[in-house]
Order: C-alpha cells, then sequence, then structure tokens
C-alpha cells in the first residue's frame, strides 16, 4: 500500500493513488531459455506467474519483444 508518511512534502504526496497495487516477483533464475529465446521464456515464465497469483495480463503485445 505505500509508506505516505515517507512522501510527506513532496509533489507526488498529493498525486498519487494511495491504494493497495498487485506485485509479482519475477525470478529470473527460473527461466529456461535452452529450448527457446529468452523474450520467450520471460514472457511464459510472466504468464505463468500471472496465473499462478489469479492475475490476468491485459497486454497481448509488448513493446520490448
Amino acid at each position: 500500500m505505500g509508506n505516505r508518511p515517507l512522501f510527506e512534502h513532496l509533489w507526488i504526496a498529493e498525486r498519487w493513488a494511495w491504494e493497495p497495487h498487485s506485485v509479482i516477483v519475477l525470478d529470473f533464475n527460473r527461466l529456461d531459455y535452452r529450448q527457446q529465446d529468452l523474450d520467450g521464456a520471460l514472457l511464459d515464465h510472466l504468464r505463468q506467474t500471472a496465473l499462478d497469483a489469479g492475475l490476468a495480463l491485459r497486454a497481448t503485445r509488448s513493446p520490448i519483444f
């Protein structure tokens, strides 16, 4: 949810929506890119991690890939 007191007197303190956001952790050590290229392995890992967390990915295409 954020630590709002840390941002008091800063520009962002009044402009940020202090509501909870979902956070996922991507462990790059778990990527298996021997069978596919790195961007494919990363995308597969991201999809699986989101699925495991009960999150739906909104973007269908990333400018990185």
